[in-house]
């Protein structure tokens, strides 16, 4: 019986350092857990930081979009413009040259009615 007594008490420490054993291995799943849980909450923030990167980079993007559309629209407006400065610059110089030529027919004109007039002056003077 002593033997049995020895047996099961050998028994016994076995079965306790077993248990201790578990619950050190316990300890060491949970410790891992809680590391494993906040390598995952430092992933959610990094995952939200760089979502709002990217939001923030889309609504760059449609703002230099909508730039450039009004900077091309701007474009087309000032060539427009552009287009009828240089209509109205021929226009223009079409009429210049128009006022050019009439003053030079009707210097012609006031040159003949100049002479014609001398003429007619001598002739009234010679009567």
């Amino acid at each position: 019986m002593r033997r049995r007594r020895a047996d099961t008490a050998t028994a016994t420490d076995e079965i306790q350092q077993q248990v201790s054993q578990m619950q050190l291995a316990t300890q060491s799943a949970v410790d891992a857990l809680g590391d494993i849980t906040t390598i995952i909450a430092r992933m959610n923030a990094i995952t939200a930081a760089i979502a709002e990167a990217v939001q923030r980079q889309e609504a760059a993007a449609r703002e230099i979009t909508h730039n450039i559309l009004v900077a091309a629209t701007s474009a087309q407006s000032v060539s427009r413009d552009i287009g009828e400065v240089r209509t109205v610059a021929g226009l223009t110089g079409t009429s210049v040259d128009d006022v050019l030529s009439s003053s030079a027919a009707l210097v012609r004109q006031s040159e003949h009615l100049e002479k014609e007039t001398d003429t007619s002056v001598r002739m009234v003077r010679v009567r």
